[in-house]
Formats: structure tokens, C-alpha cells, sequence
């Protein structure tokens, strides 16, 4: 999908945000089946990204109409900034991949909520949910940055 076309349709951020989940679910599985130690930590980002991807999507379905489908754009929201994934196959040292993790998630924290900013004109439904992933993505990133630090010195 390319992300500079504007401007954005709902359906095409929500397709964004669908694939920016799915990509980081598959970069934490293959990082809890790369290191072993800290498995339990990346299946849980895993299932975070997992969760926020249902979340978001659920929402939007309950609460977009088709006339709000067909007709609204995020005017002025460039999504380029938060399209690139980290390549898990190419990060074979822990600390490499735990600093990885943590853009990924401070990335991914910031397109949520630069997205909620650009939704305030949906109904509040839709904002909100986005935040609550903004807020799950930064937490997955302390629990990284807190939990693994240590073990990567």
C-alpha cells in the first residue's frame, strides 16, 4: 500500500494500521522463536499487537457508516513515517533486536496517536480506541526497555 497518496480514506488508514499489526506480530514471533530467554516477553508483544489489531478493527466496524466510509479523509496525515518493519531474520543479537522492538513500538505508538488526532472528527469511539493501541504500544516498550535492558549490557 503506498502511504503517500492522499488523501487517506478511513478504510485505507484502517487497512494501514491492519497491516503495521500483523507485521509486528509476525517480528515478535519470530523474535520469541530466536530467543529463547526472553520468549515470553516477545509472545507477549506479540499478542498486544495482536489484541490491538481486533480492538481497532472492531471499532471502526461498529462505529463508521458507509456514507462516513465513502466520503472521509485524513487531510494532511502522511503515514510514510510509520510504514517501515524491522526485519526480524536479520537481527541475531539480543540487543539489536530488543532496540528494534522498542522503535518499532515508539513508531507504532506515534501512528496511532497521529492517526487519533485526525479522527477527532469521527465519533469519539474511533479515537479513543486508537489511543488505548498508542497507550498498549508504549507499554510494550517499557516492558522491553525495563525488562530486558539488563540482560543486553
Amino acid at each position: 500500500m503506498s502511504v503517500n497518496e492522499g488523501p487517506l480514506t478511513a478504510s485505507a488508514v484502517m487497512r494501514f494500521l491492519d497491516e503495521m499489526e500483523e507485521r509486528s506480530v509476525a517480528f515478535y514471533r519470530a523474535l520469541a522463536g530466536r530467543f529463547a530467554a526472553q520468549s515470553s516477553a516477545f509472545s507477549r508483544c506479540a499478542a498486544a499487537c495482536a489484541k490491538n489489531r481486533v480492538q481497532v478493527a472492531r471499532t471502526y466496524q461498529e462505529t463508521i457508516s458507509d456514507a462516513l466510509e465513502s466520503g472521509y479523509a485524513f487531510e494532511g496525515l502522511d503515514l510514510a513515517p510509520y510504514a517501515e518493519a524491522p526485519d526480524a531474520a536479520a537481527l541475531t543479537e539480543l540487543g539489536a533486536a530488543v532496540q528494534a522492538a522498542l522503535a518499532l513500538e515508539e513508531r507504532a505508538a506515534r501512528c496511532y496517536e497521529a492517526v487519533a488526532d485526525c479522527a477527532e472528527s469521527l465519533l469519539a469511539t474511533i479515537p479513543r480506541a486508537l489511543r488505548r493501541a498508542a497507550e498498549m504500544r508504549r507499554r510494550n516498550g517499557e516492558m522491553l526497555g525495563q525488562g530486558m535492558e539488563q540482560e543486553t549490557v
